[in-house]
């Protein structure tokens, strides 16, 4: 099975308001557990976002049961994929060592990441882990100093106008990296996932990247020996 790629834009949501018909579609249409986490957000871009990785996971294990065509990059608004799914299938979780969440009745690898007005979801019959990063103001220098290797400072500093999307593609790789081990983003501290970089792991990470959404950078991290799998 091709990974499926899914991307949601929230923004429906959150224009209409948490008390909505989307929003009370939505919640008719996520498993129970997703349902519940969602109820007990407070705060509505949360709560939409929460609620969109839900439907974005029922869409992908929908389609990957009943073997539809794989569209690459789908992307939706909350409108349209609430008309893609004509209501919800049982899905329920376990969890490995470190909490990562994986599907309890289908054979299937899942991540799901949201950032800003976008929730992103990958569907795999491996091992993945994916990331969206909005584009922000806060002081990047002190984030680079804490989890960035000598390697990736040093390119930081040698980029000029392009340092800022040199960082966000760093920090997406770096947390689909750390969704993948199921160790988090801490995992990476020192870690050099500059392209081309040399890995010392037995399972050597290699990484997909979309650049094309102004403001936001998106990675998914696999590891090598599934990519010559499939």
């Amino acid at each position: 099975m091709q990974d499926r790629k899914y991307l949601l834009s929230i923004q429906e949501f959150l224009e209409e308001g948490s008390h909505g018909r989307l929003w009370n579609e939505a919640v008719s249409k996520v498993d129970a557990e997703r349902c519940a986490r969602a109820e007990q957000m407070t705060v509505d871009r949360v709560k939409a976002s929460c609620l969109g990785a839900g439907l974005l996971l029922q869409l992908a294990v929908r389609e990957a049961v009943e073997g539809s065509s794989n569209r690459g990059f789908a992307q939706f608004s909350a409108s349209m994929l609430l008309e893609r799914l004509p209501g919800v299938i049982p899905i329920s979780y376990q969890y490995g060592e470190n909490g990562k969440p994986y599907l309890r009745e289908y054979p299937f690898y899942f991540n799901l990441s949201h950032s800003g007005d976008y929730v992103f979801c990958v569907l795999s019959a491996h091992e993945i882990g994916a990331d969206i990063q909005k584009h922000g103001t806060y002081d990047k220098s002190r984030l680079a100093e804490r989890f960035f290797a000598p390697q990736e400072i040093t390119a930081l500093g040698e980029c000029g106008e392009e340092r800022e999307a040199l960082f966000y593609r760093l920090w997406a790789r770096k947390e689909a990296y750390g969704k993948l081990t199921g160790q988090g983003v801490v995992s990476t501290v020192g870690k050099n996932v500059l392209p081309g970089a040399e890995y010392e792991e037995e399972r050597k990470p290699v990484w997909e990247e979309y650049g094309e959404m102004e403001g936001y950078s998106l990675a998914i991290c696999r590891y090598a020996d599934s990519v010559t799998a499939v």
